[in-house]
């Protein structure tokens, strides 16, 4: 419950105004008519957590957005985007089309590491072996060369080769983790902290905030908007009812603060105008409905009048209070 509390005084006046509401459905796919909201004025659809309102131009829009499909596709992006690049570096390296024994580093790494065993074997000893001993029968003569790029198929890659192939490839994964790593980033909106830098974990963490999320929906649904609240204030109270007056006998103006003080004052005056002239006691009257302008007020016709002013805006308030439309449905 709110409670609203005016202090004048010693004395609270408590205005209890309830739980604030806003128009609510809990029908699926539900919106609020145009006409059924004031621009600015806030409605729900409980049931699919979505938030209404009116806009400038008398349409009813939807507040915020479902990035869901948009993560999505980025990332579908951000993976193809990779992939082609991965692709593209890796037939760089190639530099065409290989023979399908020679078409990965792995298998130019096996073929050299046969080759250098070989030589390696053939060195062992040389003066007492022939060429065929050795199985270079079979074995072309052809050069070794450094380079990563040609297509000859008289002529071996040395080692180097090899190296440079294999740092290009490393390069190349290092700029597709780059790559993937930056397009992360910009769709998680900047460098997020380690325990939410993947959709997997973003996904958890918005489930594990589910009953947050209701509880806060469900108490957006309690309280009633500033258009409603006004439109109460202003159905309930009329503000010329509320009087400045001393002599005013009306059962249905509320004295002012004003009129409380003009009538203390009032009474003062005329307690020392009586004194002053020796009035007799039986002119200070304690009645709070007299209109005579002889008698004295008492101090008890005082503080009873302003009491009853006091419990006259209490009974007001808890009309108010009490016929308070809190929310409608639509």
């Amino acid at each position: 419950m709110s409670t609203v509390n005016s202090t004048s005084g010693a004395e609270n006046v408590a205005i209890d105004l309830g739980q604030i509401q806003f128009d609510r459905s809990i029908t699926s796919g539900a919106a609020p008519l145009a006409a059924d909201l004031e621009e600015g004025a806030i409605a729900l659809n409980l049931v699919d957590r979505k938030i209404f309102t009116k806009d400038h131009e008398g349409n009813v829009i939807t507040l915020g957005r479902d990035y869901t499909a948009d993560i999505a596709a980025a990332q579908a992006n951000a993976i193809a985007q990779a992939n082609t690049y991965t692709d593209s570096q890796i037939n760089g390296l190639k530099g065409g089309t290989l023979a399908a024994d020679l078409d990965t580093l792995l298998k130019i790494g096996q073929r050299l590491e046969t080759a250098e065993s070989n030589i390696a074997q053939a060195q062992q000893d040389t003066s007492n072996l022939t060429k065929a001993d050795v199985g270079l029968g079979n074995v072309e003569n052809y050069g070794i060369s450094d380079s990563v790029v040609e297509q000859n198929s008289t002529q071996y890659a040395s080692s180097m080769a090899a190296y440079t192939a294999h740092q290009r490839a490393v390069d190349a994964e290092a700029a597709a983790i780059a790559y993937a790593d930056a397009v992360k980033s910009d769709i998680l909106g900047g460098a997020p902290p380690a325990a939410l830098d993947t959709l997997q974990e973003l996904a958890a963490a918005l489930t594990d905030n589910d009953s947050d999320i209701a509880a806060i929906t469900s108490s957006l649904a309690t309280k009633a908007s500033i258009t409603q609240l006004n439109d109460g204030l202003d159905t309930k109270v009329d503000k010329t009812s509320i009087s400045d007056s001393i002599t005013s006998n009306s059962s249905t103006n509320v004295a002012s603060s004003n009129a409380i003080l003009l009538a203390l004052t009032d009474a003062k005056a005329y307690a020392d105008a009586g004194l002053a002239l020796k009035v007799d006691k039986s002119a200070i009257s304690s009645a709070i409905d007299s209109v005579s302008e002889t008698n004295v007020a008492s101090s008890k016709a005082v503080n009873d009048a302003r009491l009853q002013a006091i419990s006259h805006a209490n009974g007001l308030v808890a009309d108010l209070a009490a016929n308070l439309d809190y929310g409608r449905s639509f």
